[in-house]
């Protein structure tokens, strides 16, 4: 190993140990998140080859789950790049092909999740390109604002997953762009869950919540000039200011 590749992997050892000890501080920690790091940190002691990048693949994969696990990140990259011209934060991706893959990482039945904007694990039994770009949409959220931003909630889980659906153009929950036509596709609501844990109980209930959180974005991106204003306002959440006041400016 080079001492510049020594150097890169022992940084991530640091950033990732790091996030790993503020979650477990944070409230709301799940069991499962500890195996993922330690993935991260060392791929290959969790049976995880090199793909390319920062992409990582479960050992043996066959070369079509390869090239679909590739090409559903690209897809997905460039789905962020359509929406604010550029991607600024690239996770390490563990993409697993089989269901003992994922519970070896301990995701019991997930098919996809992260940890802050650093580590993402993907299987590629049930996942699609709009799975997979909402969830890299929600990372580059976080990695916008920072993690510290993160753990103490500073936007509301409403505007990120509103964010998240219109990067991914999620035909479940906004319509495609059509000449001037509005894209909502619910009412947009100001009840939405701010709070994670309120978002993920009451969406399990109700998905036009994702809708509604979408609509109330897109209202406001188009009030503001388009999805730059997004970029604005997470980099003045990064610089201490508040949602409320990040939001509601002009």
């Amino acid at each position: 190993m080079s001492r510049i590749a020594a150097r890169m992997t022992w940084g991530l050892v640091g950033v990732l140990i790091l996030v790993l000890v503020l979650l477990v501080l944070s409230a709301g920690i799940t069991v499962w998140i500890a195996r993922p790091v330690a993935a991260a940190i060392c791929p290959g002691c969790f049976g995880f080859e090199h793909l390319q990048g920062q992409i990582y693949v479960q050992h043996g994969m066959s070369d079509k789950d390869k090239s679909k696990a590739t090409h559903l990140l690209i897809d997905a990259e460039n789905r962020i790049k359509d929406f604010y011209g550029s991607v600024k934060y690239k996770p390490r991706v563990l993409v697993c092909a089989t269901a003992r893959c994922i519970r070896r990482l301990g995701g019991g039945g997930a098919d996809m999740g992260s940890i802050g904007p650093y580590v993402m694990l993907l299987s590629l039994q049930s996942v699609n390109v709009i799975d997979v770009s909402r969830l890299l949409a929600l990372v580059d959220i976080q990695g916008r604002m920072g993690v510290r931003h993160v753990l103490v909630g500073s936007v509301p889980a409403w505007f990120e997953e509103g964010v998240a659906v219109l990067v991914s153009d999620d035909p479940q929950f906004i319509a495609s762009p059509r000449g001037n036509r509005d894209r909502c596709l619910a009412d947009p609501s100001d009840q939405l869950p701010v709070q994670i844990s309120d978002w993920n109980s009451e969406t399990q209930e109700d998905s036009s919540l994702y809708a509604s959180a979408a609509c109330r974005v897109y209202h406001w991106m188009l009030a503001r000039g388009g999805s730059f204003a997004v970029a604005r306002l997470l980099e003045e959440i990064a610089n201490g200011e508040s949602f409320n006041k990040a939001y509601n400016e002009r």
